[in-house]
């Protein structure tokens, strides 16, 4: 069966988003063959100069299957623009409730208690869309193309492999608008002493850095 793939910049797309499954954007692509649906297929995303923000794969089979593949790309440099926002990728698995070991439990702790760990490069399940990410962080998403604002839009690894000093130069406000709810500790202490610094913060959600 074959397989085509195309790439979206999420946040002003014309079409609405409707229901948990589906992704939608602005094509940064065109529409290209990448090969078969027929066993494992590993294939390259290219990522071009595009600005910073949240993209999308888009897999389309023959048999009108469908998958996305979220991702986001990075500025050319921390402070590209003055201000920031960190999306909550890290929490984006603790949800994902995905059965990779095929035991029929989802492999996170919100399946089952005794999960202690969670892979954090897994596909993400309905269709490859993150949990609740329609209700959390398209929003906000949405909000910032519609308002004409840019900002450096970055995952949490981004901020984890960033000091607080590089931060702090960088950025006079850091957001975190969606579900940020699990951090690590170095990601904790950043985020903290960018704040010690005299920077600022703002945070949309609940519960964020709760664990």
């Amino acid at each position: 069966r074959g397989l085509t793939l195309q790439l979206f910049r999420v946040g002003d797309a014309r079409t609405p988003t409707v229901g948990n499954i589906t992704m939608e954007g602005v094509a940064v692509t065109r529409r290209a063959a990448v090969g078969s649906s027929a066993g494992r297929l590993v294939v390259p995303v290219p990522v071009g100069y595009w600005p910073s923000g949240l993209y999308f794969a888009r897999l389309d089979a023959s048999d009108r299957r469908v998958g996305f593949a979220p991702f986001v790309v990075r500025p050319t440099f921390l402070g590209e623009h003055r201000a920031a926002i960190v999306l909550p990728t890290l929490t984006w698995q603790a949800y994902n409730l995905r059965d990779d070991d095929g035991d029929g439990n989802g492999d996170s702790w919100y399946a089952r208690w005794t999960h202690r760990t969670v892979r954090l490069g897994r596909p993400f399940l309905n269709r490859g869309v993150p949990s609740n990410f329609r209700r959390y962080d398209l929003p906000f998403l949405e909000w910032l193309a519609r308002t004409g604002r840019d900002v450096d839009v970055l995952a949490r690894s981004d901020l984890e492999a960033s000091s607080a000093r590089e931060l702090a130069a960088a950025y006079d406000l850091i957001v975190f608008p969606g579900h940020h709810e699990y951090v690590t500790e170095r990601e904790y202490d950043a985020v903290e002493r960018y704040r010690n610094l005299g920077a600022n913060l703002a945070f949309l959600s609940a519960n964020n850095f709760f664990w």
